[in-house]
């Protein structure tokens, strides 16, 4: 069976998610801790359960989705 682990935004707290989203090198860092532990664990992948998005940070999850898809394949 393949794991795939769900991360969150703790709290839906929009201030927290658009810091990391707003900041490639957050968003970078994020992604390679992530590989690590897919790699270190034998994970299929990650999932982004990110709730209470703000609508005007639309675009900045859209980028973050699109950098780490690009980065695990």
């Amino acid at each position: 069976v393949a794991v795939m682990p769900i991360i969150v935004n703790p709290g839906f707290r929009k201030d927290v998610f658009h810091q990391l989203a707003s900041t490639a090198a957050f968003r970078a860092r994020m992604i390679e801790s992530l590989l690590g532990e897919c790699r270190r664990y034998g994970y299929a992948g990650i999932q982004f359960d990110f709730e209470g998005v703000a609508a005007a940070d639309r675009a900045l999850l859209t980028r973050l989705v699109e950098e780490a898809a690009t980065a695990f394949h």
